[in-house]
């Protein structure tokens, strides 16, 4: 998207339903995001983690599986990035390609006014 936008829904009928796809859709990454931790933290826990190679490159592997969850989640608008909650109203920010709850938007876009970056949030 190239545009700021703002998506407001009023019915309180489709913000329900909107907030529970939401909360399905992070409690689905949150439980693949906990089995790689578990089995990093697992990988973590054999005496030789620093000197074994391959556990090391396992463990790189998992590191990568994690953030290929965390990457996309942090880019879309399920949770805004600044205050982390999923049941707001959220703005796109062409410039940072991230959505931000209305609340946040509003304020970062204040603050980055006032240091002289208003293009940071236009």
């Amino acid at each position: 998207m190239k545009v700021k936008r703002t998506i407001i829904i009023r019915d309180q009928h489709l913000r329900r339903i909107r907030n529970n796809i939401r909360k399905l859709l992070l409690s689905a990454c949150s439980a693949e995001q906990s089995k790689i931790h578990d089995e990093r933290d697992r990988l973590r826990e054999c005496d030789d983690y620093y000197d074994n190679e391959g556990v090391l490159k396992q463990a790189k592997e998992l590191n990568g599986q994690s953030w290929a969850i965390e990457r996309p989640l942090r880019a879309s608008i399920l949770l805004c990035p600044a205050c982390f909650q999923s049941d707001k109203d959220m703005t796109y920010n062409p410039v940072r390609k991230e959505w931000y709850c209305t609340g946040c938007y509003a304020e970062l876009k204040i603050g980055f006014t006032e240091e002289g970056r208003p293009k940071q949030f236009p």
